[in-house]
């Protein structure tokens, strides 16, 4: 991946994470709005980076999957700094926010 990621960047970047619950999360979001149960328009995406994806050289997975990387507790302090800022802007503006996303 790591190649991949230096072919797509001119050699500027190196792979560091992976995401796939995203993917997963909004495919079944999607069918929800596709029932008409769900906007799609009022959905925000908040992703936070914890832990390795792949064991160091000479590392076996099981002991990569059982490490205490420390990671965990970091990215959700900052998903609920963020994410708390937002919920409180949505709910502290309602009546800015009640018809979806405002403009400015």
């Amino acid at each position: 991946m790591n190649e991949w990621a230096k072919l797509l960047t001119d050699g500027k970047a190196n792979y560091c994470t992976t995401q796939q619950e995203d993917n997963a999360t909004l495919t079944a979001l999607t069918r929800g709005a596709e029932m008409g149960r769900i906007d799609m328009d009022r959905i925000a995406v908040l992703r936070t980076a914890s832990n390795f994806d792949q064991p160091y050289q000479g590392q076996a997975p099981d002991a990569s999957l059982n490490a205490t990387s420390g990671g965990f507790g970091i990215a959700l302090e900052n998903a609920y700094r963020v994410g708390s800022k937002l919920t409180d802007a949505i709910v502290g503006n309602w009546d800015v926010w009640k018809d979806g996303v405002p403009a400015e």
